[in-house]
């Protein structure tokens, strides 16, 4: 009103705002979502059926809940969450993972409870902004070896990566030769609800070898927690179906080949090792032919965690680096 001169600017960055609500209405769904509560997690799992294809592995989505329950305000927030499947047509559609970390997923959490209280299976109605973000031009089918870290809700970008890997390589679409996934959670009893998805990946994954390497860090060193129950690992053993196999367990533990469980923090310099001989080894059938291709990781957690990473990696002797064709790491984290 004052100064004219400015109008040509403020016209302009009205269009530019005008144009980006409209690419973001394009890229927007409504639809009826199940919700209900992890409390070994702390976390409210999101499953969306009527979305199950148009994203990649490692990508987020923006998502607003339509309910005055949320409180008088919260319908009109959007909060960001990594995809925790894949984009392969599965019945539970888009499946995320939502933290309680602050009063908007605690009105979800405690909403998603009172649905399980009622039996209503917790459905609302969402709106689903995007796909975002995910891993770039950073292609993990490509690599030799993939090392995939995760802190606390971060398991969600490297379970989405991880069955993705799966996938690819029994349609033979991939080159990778070793994975480990590595999960930092502080309470050991995150794993319950986790490890028939973990066990049924690591069985599923024919010629690529997985490990799954769990450490919890709010425990005395040397602890093994009693988690892991005979009914648990009878859940993940049910009879075997007409020509099938059951899963073999361990008998120390009651865990799954492929998954460990360990107190403290993980030695990241250790393994890198591990991957990258996994990367640079033998013994894998058609997969011996294809050249070395590098190694990935994966990283979505807390910033100081993937600092930590990146400082490792960096500290990783030149040698050992051209072994395996190179080093490149991919970072999801929380923070600035």
């Amino acid at each position: 009103m004052h100064k004219r001169a400015t109008l040509p600017y403020i016209l302009t960055c009205a269009a530019v705002y005008g144009f980006d609500c409209l690419f973001r209405a394009v890229k927007t769904r409504i639809a009826t979502a199940s919700i209900r509560p992890i409390p070994e997690l702390d976390v409210t799992r999101v499953e969306i059926p009527q979305i199950n294809a148009g994203w990649r592995a490692g990508q987020h989505v923006r998502l607003r809940v339509l309910t005055f329950r949320m409180g008088w305000f919260g319908w009109a927030e959007t909060h960001p969450f990594t995809i925790a499947s894949v984009s392969r047509g599965s019945p539970d559609g888009m499946v995320l993972l939502c933290k309680r970390a602050g009063d908007w997923t605690r009105e979800l959490y405690d909403m998603a409870q009172a649905g399980t209280k009622q039996g209503d299976g917790g459905r609302i109605k969402v709106v689903v902004e995007g796909p975002y973000g995910g891993p770039g031009h950073t292609i993990y089918s490509s690599f030799s070896a993939v090392v995939l870290i995760a802190g606390g809700s971060g398991i969600s970008y490297s379970l989405s990566i991880l069955e993705d890997l799966v996938l690819k390589d029994l349609n033979n679409e991939s080159r990778v030769k070793s994975i480990i996934l590595v999960w930092s959670s502080p309470d050991p009893a995150s794993l319950v609800p986790l490890l028939p998805t973990l066990s049924s990946l690591v069985r599923k994954s024919v010629y690529i070898p997985i490990r799954i390497n769990v450490f919890y860090t709010a425990a005395p060193t040397g602890k093994q927690p009693p988690i892991i129950t005979q009914a648990l690992v009878s859940n993940l053993n049910p009879p075997a179906p007409s020509g099938g196999r059951r899963i073999p367990t361990s008998t120390v533990s009651g865990l799954p080949p492929g998954v460990t469980l360990t107190a403290g923090r993980p030695n990241f310099r250790k393994i890198f090792d591990e991957a990258i001989q996994g990367g640079v080894s033998l013994g894998f059938g058609a997969k011996d032919d294809e050249p070395i291709t590098g190694m990935v990781v994966g990283v979505c957690g807390p910033l100081k965690m993937a600092d930590d990473v990146s400082k490792v990696v960096s500290s990783i002797d030149p040698v050992r680096r051209d072994q395996v064709g190179g080093i490149e790491i991919c970072e999801e984290v929380f923070g600035w």
